[in-house]
C-alpha cells in the first residue's frame, strides 16, 4: 500500500509538466513505520514509561528542481528549512496517505522552486556537477528484529537501577531505555526503492555523587543492541552499573587536585576511543564529507560560507603515519560483540561493499561521500545514513564502520615507561591517564 501509494504520487507530480519553465525532476519519500518507547527507572522504581510501545509514521519528503548539474539542492536559509515534513497516518487508508503525500510535496516543491531560483541569482559555491548517477536499486529484506517487549524493557530498567540502592551517598542515579524498531520504505523518481528494517535500543545507566566540598561528581555507561533478544544475558550490564558506583565512592574520597599541570597524557580505554571519534567522525573538519551550501541570510543575500578544511587535506598527513583507517561498513561483529551501525545499502539506495582505506600511513586518502559529488569523487561510495534524531529517522551524510589499525604497536607496560619518561623530561613526578571522559550536562540527556 504505501509504495504504491508512493508510485502513483510521483509518477502524478512528474506528469504534464512545461518544460520550459523550472519543475521538480527528481522526487522521493522516505517512510518510516515504527514502533518506539522510553523508559526511567530509578533504585529498582518506574518513574516514566509508556503503556505500549508508541506507533510512528513518518516521512520525509524531497523534491529537486532542475537537473543533476544544477539543481534547487544544498541551499540553506538563515530562517527556513528546504526540506518538508509533516505526520503521517497511522492508518493504511490508500486515499489519506496519497493526500498527505500530495501536500507534503507541494510545500516542498515550492521551497525548491525558491531554492532554485536564490541559486540562479547568487551562483552556488562549487563548480560541480550538484547530483551524481546511481544504479538503480530495488531491495526488499524483511525486518528480522524482535518486536519491542514492553514488560521486559521496564523490568530491564528497573533491574539496572536496582544495582545502586545500597549506594546511600548517591545524589541521583537511574537507567533510561529508548527503543526504536521499524522498517523504512524509500521510493524515488529515478527508480530506487527498497524496504529495510532499522533496530536500536540504547540503556544508559547514570549515578552522582557530590564530594565534600559539594562539587559534582557524575558519570554513565551507554549500552546499545539491535534486538531485544541480545539482553538476555544481562551480568556484564550489572556488573558495570556496580563498577561505577564503586568508582564514583573512589572519587569521591580521592584528593583534590590543585597543581596546574602542563605534561603529557595519555588517553586509555573509552576515552581513546572518544578522542578518535571527537577528532574524525563529530568535528566539524572530519572524514564525512558534506557538500559546501549555499547560505542566504535574512536580507536574501549570500552569507559567509562555513569552512570545510578537510576537502584540501587529501593526500596530506593528518595523522601519525603508522595510523590506517578502513570503512569496513558491511562488519556485523568485531571480538564476538555485535556492530549496531553495519549496513549493505545506505539510505540513497547505494549498495556498500568491501574494505576500502580512508586513512593510509597516517595521509587522507578520501573522505566518505553520498551522491553530492565532490572534487576528489564524483560518485557516492555508500555513506547517505539512516540516522535516528529525537526518535525519529534522518537521512543525512554519515559514517558507518570505522576501523582503526596501528602498525607501531606497544604493550600497556612500555606506554606506561614512556608516558612516565616524557613527564620525567617535563619536570613532572607523577603523569596522568584518561580513561573516560565525561560531560555533566551530557549524563543525562535522553
Amino acid at each position: 500500500m504505501v509504495f504504491r501509494a508512493m508510485d502513483d504520487e510521483i509518477e502524478a507530480n512528474l506528469q504534464n509538466v512545461n518544460s520550459n519553465e523550472p519543475h521538480p525532476y527528481y522526487i522521493s519519500y522516505l517512510v518510516t513505520d515504527a514502533e518506539r518507547c522510553h523508559i526511567e527507572s530509578t533504585r529498582g522504581s518506574l518513574v516514566v514509561t509508556n503503556a505500549q510501545p508508541e506507533p510512528v509514521r513518518d516521512v520525509q519528503t524531497r523534491v529537486l528542481v532542475g537537473d543533476n548539474n544544477f539543481n534547487s539542492d544544498y541551499v540553506e536559509y538563515e530562517t527556513e528549512s528546504i526540506e518538508n515534513r509533516n505526520p503521517f497516518p497511522l492508518d493504511n487508508n490508500y486515499n489519506n496517505i496519497r493526500l498527505l503525500l500530495s501536500q507534503n510535496t507541494d510545500g516542498a516543491l515550492k521551497k525548491a522552486l525558491r531554492a532554485y531560483a536564490d541559486k540562479q541569482r547568487l551562483g552556488k559555491p562549487q563548480n560541480l556537477p550538484d547530483r551524481s548517477s546511481l544504479w538503480v536499486t530495488n531491495l526488499q529484506t524483511d525486518n528480522p528484529y524482535s518486536k519491542l517487549n514492553q514488560f521486559l524493557l521496564e523490568s530491564i530498567a528497573n533491574e539496572l537501577s536496582a544495582r545502586f540502592e545500597g549506594y546511600s551517598l548517591l545524589t541521583q542515579s537511574g537507567a533510561q531505555i529508548d527503543a526504536y524498531r521499524g522498517d523504512a520504505y524509500f521510493k524515488a523518481s529515478d527508480g530506487v526503492q527498497y524496504r529495510q528494517p532499522v533496530s536500536l535500543i540504547r540503556i544508559r545507566v547514570y549515578a552522582q555523587t557530590q564530594t565534600e566540598d559539594g562539587d559534582a561528581l557524575c558519570d554513565y555507561t551507554d549500552f546499545f543492541f539491535q534486538d531485544i533478544q541480545e539482553l538476555e544475558d544481562r551480568e556484564s550490564e550489572l556488573s558495570a552499573v556496580s563498577e561505577m558506583a564503586e568508582r564514583l565512592y573512589e572519587l569521591r574520597a580521592a584528593p583534590i587536585v590543585s597543581d596546574v599541570y602542563e605534561g603529557p597524557v595519555m588517553f586509555a580505554g573509552t576515552a581513546a576511543a572518544q578522542v578518535f571519534v571527537s577528532a574524525f567522525v563529530e568535528s566539524d573538519a572530519n572524514l564525512v564529507a558534506r557538500r559546501q551550501p549555499l547560505h542566504i541570510g535574512r536580507n536574501g543575500g549570500k552569507n559567509k560560507d562555513k569552512e570545510m578544511s578537510l576537502y584540501d587535506k587529501i593526500d596530506q598527513m593528518i595523522v601519525h603515519r603508522s595510523i590506517d583507517v578502513h570503512a569496513v561498513d558491511g562488519l556485523t561483529a568485531f571480538e564476538g560483540k555485535s556492530l549496531i551501525g553495519h549496513y549493505y545499502i545506505d539510505a540513497d539506495g547505494m549498495k556498500v561493499e568491501g574494505d576500502w582505506d580512508i586513512v593510509r600511513h597516517g595521509e587522507l586518502v578520501t573522505l566518505l561521500t553520498n551522491r553530492a559529488p565532490m572534487e576528489m569523487k564524483h560518485q557516492s561510495n555508500g555513506h547517505q545514513r539512516l540516522a535516528l534524531r529525537k526518535g525519529r529517522l534522518e537521512a543525512e551524510p554519515g559514517a558507518g564502520i570505522l576501523k582503526l589499525t596501528c602498525h607501531n604497536q606497544l604493550k600497556e607496560e612500555q606506554l606506561m615507561k614512556l608516558l612516565r619518561k616524557r613527564a620525567r623530561a617535563e619536570g613532572y613526578s607523577n603523569a596522568y591517564i584518561v580513561w573516560k571522559m565525561i560531560s555533566e550536562n551530557e549524563y543525562l540527556r535522553p
